[in-house]
């Protein structure tokens, strides 16, 4: 360092003493700014971008493999059988959502048996609509 930037280093250190100012609240104050940035960043992106249909595709994907996994298991115990491969239909878009809505709403747990039930009444609902 230069005799002038040692001297600028220290009128500048003073400054930042008589402010009270010293390494830690220096830091103190980097992580806040740094904080406030990186939280308007995420919500920038979350804002531009469709979070509730990420969200649900993913719950969606989840779901429907852990139904087919408790769906195998049982089939491959009540039939003795080891090689098995079962495939859930498709579901229309909102089908996952309405049926944990009617798990909230009746008080069912979120299981294989009980999305069976689900589909099942809405079939017969869909009849129904149908037939009217």
């Amino acid at each position: 360092m230069t005799v002038e930037q040692i001297e600028l280093r220290k009128i500048l250190s003073q400054m930042l003493a008589d402010n009270g100012i010293n390494r830690e609240t220096l830091k103190d104050m980097v992580n806040e700014v740094l904080d406030e940035k990186v939280e308007k960043a995420i919500r920038q992106v979350i804002s531009e971008s469709n979070i509730t249909g990420i969200v649900n595709g993913k719950i969606d994907k989840i779901s429907r493999r852990v139904i087919e996994d408790e769906v195998t298991n049982k089939v491959r115990r009540v039939l003795n059988c080891t090689s098995l491969r079962i495939n859930c239909r498709e579901p229309e878009p909102h089908a996952f959502g309405r049926y944990m809505s009617w798990c909230e709403r009746t008080g069912h747990e979120v299981t294989a048996q009980s999305y069976q039930e689900f589909l099942h009444r809405e079939d017969i609902a869909n009849m129904f609509a149908d037939a009217i």
